[in-house]
């Protein structure tokens, strides 16, 4: 007979005992009959491997809801981290747009400098021509009256 079987003996046997017996419920004196099943060598193997495996359930538990819990947190951080780099992709693309409206300023503004200097240029010329032509005007009149 092995261990099972023995146990469930026993069990059946308490049972039988309980139903059959026409004195009042005595909750102390079941748990001590109860606990007296665990003094058998047989019981002891079974019923300590099961309160070790609940043991090891319970830190299987506890383990899977630390890892949970450091799951978590990671996903926190990658979420924050990834909102970061978000923001910085839109930061750059700012700042590419300001850089090329600016080059479009200088490039209007290189321009506009250019033209004023152009046009210095041809108000000097004008200024020269004329200057040169008052005084061949002069000249004309001052042979003119001779």
């Amino acid at each position: 007979m092995d261990a099972c079987d023995a146990i469930t003996r026993d069990i059946v046997r308490i049972i039988l005992e309980r139903l059959s017996g026409v004195e009042e419920f005595d909750a102390e004196g079941e748990r001590t009959r109860l606990r007296g099943l665990l003094e058998h060598d047989y019981a002891q193997s079974i019923y300590r491997s099961t309160a070790a495996s609940k043991r090891s359930q319970r830190s299987s538990v506890s383990q899977l809801t630390a890892k949970r819990a450091d799951a978590a947190a990671e996903l926190a951080a990658k979420e924050a981290e990834y909102e970061i780099v978000l923001e910085e992709q839109r930061q750059q693309e700012r700042i590419k747009a300001l850089e090329e409206e600016h080059k479009k300023q200088m490039a209007a503004q290189t321009s506009e400098l250019e033209r004023l200097k152009v046009q210095k240029d041809v108000k000097a010329a004008r200024a020269r021509f004329e200057a040169y032509d008052r005084e061949l005007s002069q000249i004309d009149d001052v042979q003119s009256i001779k």
